[in-house]
């Protein structure tokens, strides 16, 4: 059964902190301070993108000065409904284009190092608690990342640099593929990414790449996943997010991003 979207109040977290879906517990919800990059995997029909949108949804609305990083390379059909809200700082969907892209996000997450560690701080966090200048939260999340992977090799080296730092720096990376593969994506890569997120995959070597176990190749229904973070493993119901309730969250920000030009 689908689990119906809803909003999940998380606004007054540490932090960010967002509601994914429903397990058998109640909420499930991703920790970003925790585990600041996600990896999303499965196969194709079975809930990726369904996640990922929600995952968009319930960031702008609980943290509406967030900044967004889409690169949608399924030709921007996935992301397109975000396209021109005021979060949105780029929109790629061209593979060729995203390498310098991705050296900007690098030098910006180098200056907020600098800038943080300059101030005496850890982190984002202490920083933004110090400071009236306050660091907007980012989000670059990376649609069929695999794709670029294949077509730009060097790609790996600037994403691996920015895991490393970003995380202190309050800049998130979220990846999804359909099709992981070992001799594509680096190990460093997924060395620094704690949450993993799966649904149904074709087969046991394909959620084991993913989740580092098997498992996900047995789900049954559309939208339901694994979520594995530091390797303990829980189940749950993503919510099921339509064209509707996404238009319903982002009228708003439609509206403020043009009245801006």
């Amino acid at each position: 059964t689908l689990a119906p979207f809803q909003l999940v109040d998380t606004e007054s977290e540490k932090g960010i902190k967002l509601g994914i879906g429903e397990g058998k517990n109640g909420i499930i919800y991703l920790d970003f301070n925790k585990a600041p990059h996600t990896l999303v995997g499965g196969s194709t029909g079975w809930g990726k993108s369904i996640f990922i949108k929600n995952l968009i949804v319930q960031l702008i609305e609980n943290y509406p000065d967030v900044e967004l990083e889409l690169f949608d390379f399924k030709a921007g059909i996935e992301l397109k409904d975000f396209e021109n809200i005021k979060q949105i700082k780029s929109f790629v969907v061209k593979p060729h284009l995203a390498g310098s892209e991705l050296e900007r996000i690098y030098e910006e997450i180098e200056s907020r190092f600098d800038l943080i560690t300059n101030a005496d701080c850890r982190d984002i966090f202490e920083f933004n608690s110090k400071t009236n200048n306050k660091l907007q939260y980012k989000f670059v999340i990376l649609e069929e990342f695999t794709i670029l992977l294949d077509i730009q090799k060097d790609i790996s080296n600037i994403l691996v640099k920015s895991l490393a730092i970003s995380r202190a720096t309050g800049i998130f990376f979220l990846f999804s593929s359909q099709r992981f593969d070992s001799k594509i994506i680096d190990s460093k890569i997924k060395a620094n990414i704690d949450n993993r997120i799966c649904f149904r995959t074709a087969d046991g070597i394909n959620s084991k790449l993913i989740l580092d176990q098997t498992g996900a190749e047995n789900l049954k229904n559309v939208g339901r996943g694994f979520i594995s973070n530091g390797g303990e493993l829980q189940e749950f119901q993503s919510f099921y997010v339509t064209k509707k309730d996404i238009e319903s969250v982002t009228k708003k920000y439609f509206e403020a991003k043009n009245s801006e030009k």
